[in-house]
């Protein structure tokens, strides 16, 4: 069997990239797997496409992706899984073997952080619970509602926040750059003047 190709994912599409890297195994010049990489331009094309991506995810309530993330969860740690994109299916004892032999890392820790990793899945509802500090998730399912007497609003258009965000935090540090460099000149100012005095 040659190495598996692992493409990239484009909106839940499989992508076969141009630009590929081999992996080899530990110690050989063989193939373990070969991956596509994906360019900074396909990244930004792809993030013009958001809208439809979060109206795909809007179907869903956020119980409903609670239980599919369990349900990963499960089927990670215990069923073969396809790997590549020509149909070949992984168990998990050969996800094992396949990274032990590209990464050197022993058998027990690989089975440990697969545990590990399936446990979260497990007790994704708990993590979600504890992140959102006990928020209705018919809340986060709406965008605004009110809990406990809190109310939360909508404050900008659907699915900008995190770029509305990001503006505000760059804005900030533009802003605390100026306050330094007005303390570094009203600091030079008060240096000089005492010079001037002595």
């Amino acid at each position: 069997m040659s190495a598996p190709h692992i493409p990239i994912l484009r909106q839940g599409r499989v992508y076969k990239s141009l630009d590929v890297q081999t992996v080899p195994k530990l110690g050989t010049d063989e193939a373990a797997a070969e991956i596509s990489f994906a360019c900074a331009d396909m990244i930004k094309y792809d993030l013009y496409k958001m809208d439809s991506a979060r109206a795909a995810l809007k179907k869903f309530s956020c119980q409903d992706l609670v239980d599919i993330t369990k349900r990963a969860g499960e089927i990670f740690l215990n069923d073969d899984l396809p790997v590549g994109t020509e149909g070949v299916l992984q168990s998990p004892e050969n996800y094992v073997l396949s990274l032990a032999s590209t990464s050197g890392l022993p058998h027990a820790l690989i089975r440990m952080n697969m545990k590990r990793l399936g446990g979260i899945f497990a007790d994704i509802d708990v993590i979600f619970r504890g992140l959102t500090r006990g928020l209705d998730w018919a809340v986060l399912d709406k965008g605004y509602g009110e809990q406990g007497g809190a109310i939360g609003y909508l404050v900008c258009e659907a699915n900008r926040g995190l770029e509305y965000m990001f503006t505000m935090m760059n804005n900030a540090r533009h802003a605390v750059g100026l306050e330094g460099v007005a303390i570094g000149e009203r600091a030079y100012q008060h240096a000089l003047h005492y010079a001037r005095e002595r």
